[in-house]
């Protein structure tokens, strides 16, 4: 349990449903697109491939979950090795502000470092202020670069 009262745990199989709770708030959050059985599906194939990626999960004292972040790794060549990157971290709405979004990036930096990753990268949405505050204050730092995307298949 950290000091802001959550435990923080790589997701299991088992938390499928938990974690889809905490996606669907986060995609409505954007306005993005949500597909539940595609979305679980992903979910599930990370879930089960760890070599891929992981999903860390918080949870609160009445292990009610509050949050989680979705971490892929990849070899990177200009970076020298492992890296990572924060595909999709969220706090639910009612629970931020209370340390547990910094909890969350702080265990899953240093379990990350412990397994020999060098970089953890991340993408910012720039209509979002309160993240990129947070990010700042856990040592990230705009590297000049944006984030472009090809669609490769439907």
């Amino acid at each position: 349990m950290t000091e802001e009262g959550v435990m923080i745990d790589i997701a299991r199989p088992g938390d499928l449903e938990d974690i889809l709770t905490l996606a669907r708030e986060f995609y409505a959050h954007f306005g993005l697109a949500w597909i539940e059985d595609a979305k679980a599906a992903v979910i599930l194939e990370v879930l089960g491939h760890p070599e891929c990626g992981r999903i860390w999960l918080a949870r609160d004292r009445d292990d009610q979950p509050v949050g989680y972040a979705l971490v892929v790794t990849y070899l990177s060549l200009e970076l020298g090795g492992r890296t990572a990157i924060l595909d999709e971290f969220h706090v639910t709405a009612t629970q931020r502000g209370r340390g547990i979004g910094r909890a969350l990036l702080e265990t899953l930096s240093q379990a990350l470092a412990r397994e020999g990753v060098g970089h953890l990268r991340l993408e910012l949405d720039e209509h979002h202020p309160e993240a990129a505050t947070l990010y700042q204050r856990q040592g990230f730092l705009r590297d000049g670069r944006e984030l472009w995307t090809r669609r490769l298949r439907d």
